[in-house]
């Protein structure tokens, strides 16, 4: 599922039911923070993607999600901690390099920024370099 079909197919509401439900389960919070993500609701998204993390330590894509949120709320190294995790967790995630390499851009670590980009492009070529 995309962000964007999230976005047109569900409501913030309708993750808060699931959520009601099975309160233990990860996803909802997932992607309830993806909408406040699109949103720019960075404070909430991260709620929610921190919830994730803590039922699930393991869970790369809130990671990811946490990550986006930092980067677009201005925290740039809280950022790069985020997408270096879920690199960690999952190395051929081409997406979580590419982001961790505008991070560190942000930071002017160029090294690391241009060593990232390149890992995404090999990983995905579509994503080449910014």
């Amino acid at each position: 599922m995309t962000l964007d079909e999230i976005n047109r197919k569900w409501t913030i509401e309708d993750f808060s039911r699931e959520i009601e439900k099975d309160p233990d389960h990860p996803s909802p919070y997932l992607l309830r923070g993806h909408i406040h993500l699109r949103s720019g609701d960075y404070d909430w998204a991260v709620a929610d993607y921190d919830k994730a993390i803590e039922l699930c330590p393991e869970f790369a894509s809130a990671y990811n999600g946490r990550g986006l949120a930092y980067y677009c709320w201005g925290k740039h190294a809280q950022a790069v901690e985020d997408f270096g995790r879920a690199i960690e967790l999952l190395p051929g995630v081409a997406a979580a390099h590419y982001n961790r390499g505008l991070a560190h851009r942000q930071l002017g670590n160029e090294t690391q920024a241009a060593a990232d980009l390149k890992r995404a492009a090999e990983l995905d070529p579509k994503l080449g370099n910014p």
